[in-house]
């Protein structure tokens, strides 16, 4: 892990476990910053995410179609 200068002092700061959780902990005045890790992905999130994108690539076709058979044809 890269090392992290402190935002209060701008001394060091280390990587330490407190309390079940990791923060980085200054040496010199004690400024502490959590780390927090990546989220796990859901299964239920990528349906929502293709469901969503496949909407709206739907509704473009259909909105595309309705305007391309009711405005657009009578200019061509």
């Amino acid at each position: 892990m890269a090392q992290e200068t402190c935002p209060a002092c701008g001394s060091l700061m280390e990587l330490v476990r407190m309390e079940d959780e990791e923060v980085l902990r200054c040496r010199e005045c004690g400024h502490r910053i959590p780390v927090r890790g990546a989220e796990k992905w859901e299964p239920i999130e990528t349906k929502l995410i293709v469901g969503s994108i496949a909407a709206g690539i739907i509704a473009m076709i259909v909105l595309f179609a309705a305007i391309y058979y009711t405005i657009l044809i009578h200019y061509s």
